[in-house]
C-alpha cells in the first residue's frame, strides 16, 4: 500500500502518541546493542506489515524486547514480510512482470532463507504449503508454526526462530487488513503512523505450545469477525469519500492485528524459556556451512547456504552455476562432486555469497582468515574471495578482499584475513569474479577466528598449487534413519545414489532395528529380506574402477551362504562384471571380483563370529590386491590376473544394482544384522584398517 499523506521520515517519530512516548519514557534504558525504538520508528517505510509489527514490539517489556535481539529490527523490517517474498521468481530476470528491460530482481528468498522459514519451497515443492495471507488458511498456519517458533527458540536456534516468528505474524497481519476484498486490501491508503496500543498489556495464550497455538488459533479467528464488522463501516467511509474516518477505521483494525501478534510474542517467550547464550564461534574451526558445496538446499537445485548474486541486475551474459548438477568428465571440482562456478563475468561483476542466515556472528577486533580453492581458465579479470562484515541488521560495514588470480590456473588456495570493525556483528564470504571472459570454480571453503594467542604472519602465506583432494566414500549408509522403507546415502553421492530401498520378498518393508553396532541398523531374516541400492546412469560410483575398500559391520546368526555386499553383473555371452563380499557355510568371508579373465576371491584368516558384531572390511588395490579382514585382522592377500570389469551400461538399459544382505533380491540371503556401510575409492592399508 502506498500512504500518499505520510509526513517526511524525519517527522515521523513525531507520529507516536503522546501514550505511547510516556510508556517508551517510563520503562528503563534500553540494554547495550538494543535496538533503539525511537530511530527505528523514523526509518519505517510506508508498510502496513512493518508499522504493525513496530506496534506489537513497543506493547513487549523492555526483556522481552531484548530477547528477541539481535534480530528485532529484522523481524520489524524484513521478516514480517517474509511470505510476500516467497514466490520462485525471486532472483529471476524481470522479477513479476518476466519483461526482457527489467533486470533481474533481487533474490531475497535465498538470501534469508524464506521457504525455510515458510516451510515450503515454491521451486521443489518440498514441505506443507500454509495460506500465510489471511483466514481461513491463517488459522492453521499458527496452529503449525506457533510451537515450531517455541521448539526453535528453546534449541537456541535464535535466527530461523525469528523467522518463522515473522512468517507467521505475517499470517496474522493479514487476516486484519482484508486479503479476502482485495479492492479494500489494496486499493485505498492510511496513515501507517498512527498505530498504537500504548496501555495493551500482552497475555499468555496457554501453558504449552500446542494449547497456546490452538487459543492463538481462535484468537486471530475472533479478530477477524472483529475486522469484518468494522469492514463494513470502511466501505462505507470509503464510498462518501470520508478519508479520515476510513483512515482511523483500518488503523483500528491493524491495532487489533498488533495486539494478537504481542500475544503470540510474549506467549512464545514465555513457554521457552531463558534464552540461550550465543556461542562465541571457537577459534581453528571452520565456521561453514556447506563449505565443501555438496549440500543442497531445501530439494532445490542450488547449493544450501549459498546464493548466486548478478551486481549488475542488467547482466544478461554473467553465468552461475552449482557446478555438478550436470555431470562432466572433466576435474571440475576440487573434492567430492559439486564446486561453485562464475563464468563470463561484466564489469561489475558476478558472485556467489552466503545467506544471511548462515552468516557468521562476530564482535569486533575479532580477526578472521578465509580460504578457498579456484580453479581459472582462461580468465581475463579478476577472480579472489572477500570478507564481507556488515551489523546485526545486514547493512554493509566493509568488504575485504584477498589477492586476486588470472590466466589459466589449475586448483590454487586463495586466502583473505582482516578484523572485524566497529559496528560489525556478521560475517560472510564472497566469491567474485569481475571482467572476466573465462570461467572460474570454487570449493572446498573455509573460514577460521584466528586465535589471538598464536603469532598469525603479517602477510598471508603463498598460494601453492595442489592436485585435486580425493572424496574417498563413495556410498555411505549408516542406517540410523531408524524407521521407514528407504535409507538415506550420507556420502558427497547423495544426489544420484538413491533412491536406497528397504525390501522383503520384493515389496517395500521397513527392516530397522534399534540393535545397531551404533544407533539402528537393518535387520534380515535369512528368508526374503535385502536392501537395493539403484545403479546410476549418471555416473556409477558404487564400482570404483581404480581401487576399492567395502567397510560394513555384521552381526551373524549362522554360517549360512549368503551375500553381504554384491554389485555383479551378468550380459548373455560376455564375461561377468563387479564384485561380490558373500559369507560361506565354514564361517569364511570371501571377496570376489570380475576380470576380463575371470572371477578372482580372496578369503578372511578367520571365521566370522555369531551372534556378536565384527568388523569386516574387504580391499582391492589398484593392481589387485585383494584382502578381506575381520576385525582388523588380514586374511592371505590375493593377486587377481586381469583387469577388473567395473558395472556398465548396456544397449538395453540394463545396469548392475548394489544388494545388502541377498544376490539380486532373489537368493543367497543372509540372516543377521548389518550396520555402517562404507564404500570408499581407494583401498585401505593394513595400519588404517588397524586404527
Amino acid at each position: 500500500m502506498n500512504d500518499k499523506r505520510q509526513l517526511p521520515r524525519y517527522l515521523r517519530p513525531l507520529f507516536l502518541s503522546a501514550c505511547s512516548l510516556m510508556v517508551l519514557a517510563a520503562r528503563p534504558a534500553e540494554a547495550a546493542g538494543a535496538t533503539d525504538m525511537t530511530a527505528l520508528c523514523a526509518r519505517l517505510p510506508a508498510y502496513d506489515h512493518a508499522w504493525m509489527m513496530f506496534t506489537s514490539v513497543a506493547a513487549l517489556l523492555q526483556s522481552e524486547r531484548e530477547y528477541l535481539e539481535p534480530e528485532l529490527e529484522l523481524l520489524v523490517m524484513l521478516y514480517t514480510t517474509i511470505p510476500d517474498q516467497n514466490w520462485s521468481n525471486q532472483g529471476e530476470w524481470g522479477g513479476w512482470s518476466g519483461f526482457p528491460d527489467e533486470g533481474r530482481s533481487p533474490n531475497n528468498r535465498r538470501e534469508w532463507q524464506i521457504s525455510q522459514a515458510c516451510g515450503y519451497s515454491p521451486v521443489s515443492r518440498q514441505g506443507k504449503p500454509l495460506y500465510l495471507h489471511g483466514p481461513p488458511g491463517s488459522y492453521e498456519a499458527v496452529r503449525v508454526l506457533f510451537p515450531r517458533i517455541v521448539r526453535l527458540f528453546k534449541e537456541g536456534k535464535h535466527g530461523e526462530a525469528m523467522r518463522v516468528l515473522g512468517a507467521m505474524s505475517h499470517a496474522i497481519q493479514d487476516s486484519a487488513t482484508f486479503p479476502h476484498m482485495q479492492a479494500m486490501h489494496r486499493v485505498s491508503s492510511f496513515r501507517f503512523s498512527e498505530m498504537d496500543i500504548p496501555r495493551y498489556q500482552p497475555i499468555k495464550l496457554g501453558d504449552t505450545p500446542e494449547k497456546a497455538a490452538e487459543e492463538l488459533a481462535k484468537r486471530t479467528e475472533r479478530m477477524v469477525h472483529f475486522t469484518e464488522k468494522v469492514s463494513i463501516e470502511i466501505r462505507d467511509a470509503m464510498s462518501r469519500g470520508d478519508l479520515e474516518k476510513n483512515s482511523a477505521l483500518r488503523v483500528k483494525c491493524c491495532n487489533e492485528a498488533a495486539k494478537v501478534v504481542a500475544d503470540a510474542i510474549h506467549t512464545a517467550i514465555l513457554l521457552a524459556g531463558p534464552k540461550p547464550e550465543m556461542p562465541q564461534p571457537p577459534a581453528g574451526t571452520n565456521l561453514i556451512p556447506n563449505g565443501n558445496v555438496e549440500e543442497a538446499d531445501f530439494g532445490e537445485p542450488w547449493p544450501a547456504g549459498w546464493v548466486a548474486h548478478w551486481n549488475d541486475p542488467l547482466d544478461r551474459l554473467g553465468r552461475i552455476e552449482w557446478e555438478g548438477i550436470i555431470n562432466h568428465n572433466q576435474n571440475l571440482r576440487h573434492s567430492g562432486r559439486y564446486s561453485l562456478k562464475l563464468m563470463w563475468a561484466g564489469e561489475r561483476g558476478i558472485q556467489w555469497h552466503q545467506s544471511w542466515p548462515a552468516a557468521v556472528w562476530v564482535k569486533p577486533g575479532q580477526r578472521y582468515r578465509a580460504t578457498a580453492w579456484v580453479k581459472t581458465v582462461k580468465t581475463t579479470g579478476k577472480t579472489d574471495i572477500a570478507m564481507e562484515f556488515a551489523t546485526r541488521s545486514a547493512k554493509r560495514v566493509t568488504l575485504v578482499r584477498g589477492s586476486s588470480m588470472a590466466g589459466e590456473r589449475d586448483w590454487t588456495q586463495l586466502s583473505v584475513e582482516a578484523a572485524a570493525q566497529p559496528r560489525a556483528e556478521r560475517l560472510r564470504l564472497v566469491l567474485c569474479s569481475r571482467s572476466n571472459e573465462g570461467a572460474a570454480w570454487f570449493d572446498d571453503i573455509a573460514l577460521v577466528r584466528v586465535d589471538p594467542h598464536k603469532k598469525t604472519p603479517a602477510k598471508s602465506p603463498p598460494v601453492k598449487k595442489a592436485k585435486p583432494a580425493r572424496e574417498d566414500r563413495m556410498l555411505w549408509l549408516t542406517f540410523d534413519e531408524g524407521r521407514g522403507t528407504h535409507v538415506r546415502d550420507r556420502s558427497p553421492y547423495t544426489g544420484i545414489n538413491g533412491p536406497n530401498l528397504l525390501a522383503s520378498g520384493g515389496v517395500p518393508c521397513s527392516l530397522y532395528t534399534s540393535k545397531g553396532a551404533k544407533g539402528a541398523a537393518v535387520g534380515f531374516d535369512g528368508k526374503d529380506d535385502f536392501v537395493e541400492c539403484p545403479f546410476s546412469y549418471i555416473q556409477d560410483v558404487q564400482c570404483p574402477e581404480d581401487a576399492m575398500t567395502l567397510m560394513l559391520q555384521v552381526w551373524a546368526e549362522d554360517h549360512r551362504d549368503a551375500v553381504l555386499v554384491a554389485k555383479q553383473q551378468r550380459i548373455a555371452n560376455q564375461p561377468a562384471r563387479g564384485y561380490a563380499l558373500r559369507s560361506g557355510t565354514d564361517g569364511r568371508v570371501r571377496f570376489t571380483i570380475h576380470t576380463d579373465r575371470g572371477p578372482a576371491t580372496a578369503e578372511s584368516a578367520d571365521k566370522l563370529p555369531l551372534r556378536r558384531w565384527a568388523q569386516v572390511i574387504a580391499t582391492r588395490t589398484p593392481d589387485n590386491q585383494l584382502t578381506v579382514y575381520i576385525d582388523g585382522r588380514p586374511g592371505t592377500a590375493q593377486k587377481a590376473p586381469g583387469k577388473f570389469l567395473p558395472s556398465t551400461s548396456t544397449k538395453v538399459g540394463f545396469g548392475a544394482s548394489l544388494y545388502l544382505g541377498a544376490d539380486t533380491g532373489v537368493r543367497d540371503f543372509f540372516a543377521g544384522r548389518l550396520d555402517e556401510f562404507l564404500l570408499l575409492n581407494r583401498a585401505l592399508d593394513a595400519a588404517e584398517v588397524g586404527k
